[in-house]
């Protein structure tokens, strides 16, 4: 119960009864991470990626000013391999053959088909040739200047996951289509994150926040 504006008391709905502890228990939650947080030793690096920035929060306590730079120099590696690996080399194998991918490529297209067919072609790693007809990314047209029924039409004949057959045995891809192009910007920075934190892992940290 609650008291409302005119001062009556209001009785709290069931679906607001519901949801109340709910409420009470992310504010706690948020509350004690805060806490944490303030009681650690915080250290924050970060820097650019990916046409981007990265961060990182690391409780420092007990460490030296060489862990925190070995951790800046994993962290970087990590993610100019992802940059490296996930960048639109791909789409310059113009060909219907098959080619190889490195083992994290490999991954990540996986990963990218099977939330692809999960969302019903919702997300689809193959539709940078729409983004770009729209404006945006690499290679794209200027604003302002969007395709007209009969482009789109055309573009979408090059657009959907069926066009990538991936080989698991052989850590290959081919596209049904030499013009076939993707698009990993919203999967890969996820992956990056990933990596970030197994390379930090493997030094020891286990307490730290990245973000990409």
């Amino acid at each position: 119960m609650t008291s409302g504006s005119s001062g009556r008391p209001q009785v709290l709905t069931p679906r607001a009864r519901r949801l109340l502890p709910l409420f009470l228990l992310v504010l706690l939650a948020f509350a004690v991470r805060q806490l944490w947080w303030l009681a650690a030793e915080e250290s924050v690096i970060g820097g650019p990626t990916m046409g981007t920035t990265w961060s990182v929060r690391l409780d420092s306590r007990d460490r030296t000013r060489e862990d925190l730079a070995q951790a800046r120099a994993a962290i970087q590696a990590s993610l100019a391999r992802v940059d490296q690996l996930m960048s639109t080399w791909f789409n310059r194998h113009a060909s219907t053959d098959p080619f190889p991918l490195s083992a994290e490529t490999f991954q990540v297209l996986e990963l990218a088909r099977q939330v692809g067919e999960r969302t019903d072609g919702a997300f689809d790693v193959t539709v940078k040739p729409l983004v770009a007809a729209w404006g945006f990314g690499a290679g794209a047209r200027a604003p302002g200047h969007g395709p007209d029924a009969t482009e789109l039409a055309a573009l979408r004949q090059r657009v959907g996951l069926d066009l990538l057959e991936l080989d698991a045995a052989g850590g290959t891809v081919r596209k049904r289509r030499p013009d076939v192009e993707c698009d990993l910007s919203a999967i890969a920075k996820g992956f990056a994150v990933d990596q970030v934190v197994r390379s930090l892992e493997a030094l020891g940290w286990d307490a730290f926040l990245v973000e990409v």
